[in-house]
């Protein structure tokens, strides 16, 4: 495992891995200020808009 770990490749893929990592993190604090931001100003009905823009478009 020592080796494997010294491999310039798996240092690439690990730099790839805790780089969307992050991104997926800040994705998922975005979304949730919006989520919170939408239910302090619409209460309920901002829950429900939450829902129908958070979910993925499927094509």
């Amino acid at each position: 495992m020592a080796v494997l770990q010294q491999s310039p490749w798996y240092q690439q893929i690990l730099e790839e891995g805790v780089k969307i990592g992050q991104q997926q993190g800040e994705k998922r604090g975005i979304l949730s200020g919006i989520e919170i931001a939408l239910e302090l100003k619409f209460g309920e009905s901002g829950k429900d808009v939450f829902s129908e823009i958070n979910t993925p478009i499927n094509s």
